[in-house]
């Protein structure tokens, strides 16, 4: 088990055997990111608040609170903040490679 007060940069170096990584994102107004994705990382951005643009390849839609982003491996995400107020996510990117896995099944049999 990990605790930990504050929830920023919690991932492997913590202990955790596949989140990599697990914090809150502030985009300020007019900011945008674009993120490449690893062949073997999941990500998952939860909208805390504000408003946001989100596309992977053609595909683009506007995103507010309460909505889920999934991000499959190989794809490429960009995320814009839209409106008058920050956009908050919570990003949680997960490894998905075959060795992680592994190691899982084989700390569940020793």
């Amino acid at each position: 088990m990990i605790i930990k007060k504050d929830v920023e940069g919690l991932g492997l170096i913590d202990g955790t055997r596949r989140i990599l990584e697990f914090r809150t994102l502030t985009l300020k107004v007019g900011e945008a990111i674009s993120e490449t994705v690893s062949l073997d990382i999941e990500t998952v951005y939860y909208v805390l608040s504000g408003k946001g643009r989100v596309g992977t390849g053609e595909y683009g839609r506007e995103v507010k609170k309460g909505e889920v982003i999934y991000v499959p491996p190989e794809d490429v995400i960009s995320l814009q903040q839209v409106g008058s107020k920050p956009l908050k996510v919570l990003r949680v990117s997960i490894d998905t490679s075959e060795e992680t896995k592994r190691m899982e099944k084989r700390e569940r049999f020793a």
